[in-house]
C-alpha cells in the first residue's frame, strides 16, 4: 500500500524503492528466521528428526534450516550447494559426545555453507588428530561462518587440496583452525594454506591469519597465529594457551 502512494507522488522515488526491495530479497535465504517454511527446503526437526536425515533426503542446492536444540550426531555433508543454517549459534548444538571416531561434521562436497551452530565434543581416542575435528573439510568452495567451535580435539581442519575455503566470524573455545593438516596426493605447497580467514576469535582473543605478508609484527593479544607464505615475522611477548596449535 505504501508503494502505491509513493508511485502516485514520484515515479523516481518509486524506482529507488523498488531497487531497494529487490536487493533485500537474497537475505531471506540466509536469515535464521524460519517463520515462513517456504524460505527453506527442509526444516529440522519438523521434516526430519536429525540433521543427517535432512541431508540424506535433500537434493543439491537445498537450504536446510535447523531449529534450536541439541543434536547428538556425526554429520557427513556429501551433496553440493547446500546451505545448512542453525537457528541460533548458541542454542543450536551439534554434539559429537566425544564418542565418534570421526569429525563432528565432515564436508566432502563443494559449495557448502555451514553457519549458526555450536559444534562441540569432537574427540577420538586414536592418535589421528584430524579425525577428532569439530569440522573437517575435504572439498573446495566451502564457507564456515558465525559458529561456535568448542572443546574438540581440533577445531576446523582442512585437507591440502582444498581451495576457496572461507572461515569467518567464528568463535573458537579451547580450539582453533589448522589448515593443510593432512596431505592429499602426496604433495604440500604454500597454496594449501591460502584461505580466506577473517574476524575469528580463539578464547576471546583474535585469530591472526596472515598470507603473503612480509616484515611485520604480530600483535600481543593473539589467540592463535597462522602464517601462510610469510617472511621476516616478529612474534614477541605473546601468550597463547588452550588452542590446537598456537602458531602454524
Amino acid at each position: 500500500m505504501n508503494c502505491i502512494i509513493f508511485l502516485m507522488i514520484s515515479s523516481t522515488f518509486s524506482k529507488l524503492l523498488l531497487v531497494c526491495s529487490l536487493l533485500s530479497i537474497p537475505a531471506l535465504w540466509i536469515t535464521a528466521d524460519s517463520s515462513a517454511h517456504s524460505h527453506w527446503d527442509v526444516v529440522v526437526p519438523d521434516d526430519y528428526p536429525t540433521i543427517q536425515e535432512a541431508i540424506n533426503h535433500s537434493s543439491e542446492g537445498y537450504r536446510i534450516f535447523v531449529r534450536s536444540g541439541i543434536y547428538k550426531e556425526g554429520i557427513l555433508i556429501n551433496k553440493k550447494n547446500l546451505l545448512i543454517q542453525g537457528e541460533n549459534k548458541f542454542t543450536t548444538i551439534i554434539d559429537g559426545e566425544r564418542t565418534t571416531k570421526d569429525a563432528v561434521i565432515n564436508v566432502s562436497a563443494s559449495n557448502v555453507t555451514i553457519q549458526g551452530f555450536t559444534v562441540q565434543n569432537g574427540w577420538c581416542k586414536e592418535e589421528i588428530y584430524w579425525d577428532a575435528s569439530g569440522i573437517k573439510v575435504f572439498s573446495s568452495n566451502v564457507t564456515i561462518r558465525d559458529n561456535v567451535i568448542s572443546f574438540n580435539r581440533l577445531g576446523i581442519t582442512a585437507a591440502t587440496d582444498v581451495t576457496n575455503l572461507i572461515v569467518a566470524d567464528n568463535t573458537f573455545i579451547d580450539d582453533g583452525f589448522l589448515p593443510g593438516c593432512y596431505v592429499y596426493n602426496g604433495k604440500l605447497s604454500k597454496e594449501d594454506f591460502l584461505y580466506e580467514v577473517s574476524n575469528n576469535t580463539v578464547n576471546g582473543k583474535p585469530l591472526y591469519y596472515y598470507k603473503n605478508m612480509h616484515d611485520f609484527t604480530v600483535p600481543k593479544d593473539a589467540g592463535q597465529i597462522i602464517l601462510a607464505n610469510c617472511t621476516n615475522v616478529t612474534i614477541r611477548d605473546v601468550y597463547i594457551s588452550h588452542t590446537d596449535f598456537s602458531i602454524v
